[in-house]
């Protein structure tokens, strides 16, 4: 018989895991564990009780771009230990095709800390511009810095870069970095 065990004893210190940032780790055994939680309060951004599944990460301590917004993409520097990067130059992949691990709920997960990032559910994430973001239903992949963009049927794109989910809400606001809703649909690693 096979089947699906998601485990989903996490220690949420603050209550809220996108405000979790440990310098050291208050149960070191959670290091990489994704769990299920429900965004009762909004807690991602997005209204709603929507089920999201988040994964306790470390923070890459040589990042030199701070997290600016909720949303911001987060890659994999380091899949045997668990330590996310905001920064394409450092992932695994490089500039050329970094490997996503998720979002930021919030911009608070210090250089070096231990906290949680989003990998699948309704959660924001933020567009390189505002037309990068017009059809509900298009799959969202890499853009560039910690930014993402619609893919569209037919490019080279979808063929060469991960996809992070699907845009769920169109975008009304015009400009640049600005922030959908989105399901996020990464492959997350852990257990």
């Amino acid at each position: 018989m096979s089947g699906s065990l998601t485990e989903q004893g996490v220690f949420i210190q603050t209550g809220n895991p996108f405000t979790v940032s440990e310098g050291t780790p208050f149960s070191v055994g959670q290091l990489g564990k994704v769990a299920d939680f429900v965004n009762a309060a909004a807690e991602n951004g997005v209204s709603g009780q929507t089920p999201v599944k988040i994964q306790y990460v470390k923070r890459y301590a040589t990042d030199t771009v701070a997290i600016t917004s909720a949303g911001d993409v987060a890659f994999w520097q380091d899949t045997d230990n668990y330590v996310v990067t905001s920064q394409a130059a450092n992932a695994i992949g490089g500039t050329t095709a970094p490997f996503l691990a998720g979002v930021f709920g919030a911009t608070n997960l210090t250089f070096g800390s231990y906290g949680f990032i989003q990998v699948a559910g309704i959660g924001l994430v933020r567009v390189s511009d505002s037309t990068t973001a017009a059809t509900v239903g298009a799959n969202l992949v890499w853009s560039t810095n910690n930014l993402v963009k619609q893919d569209t049927v037919g490019t080279t794109t979808l063929l060469t870069r991960q996809v992070l989910g699907v845009l769920r809400t169109l975008n009304t606001a015009t400009g640049t970095n600005v922030s959908v809703e989105a399901n996020i649909t990464v492959n997350h690693l852990g257990w």
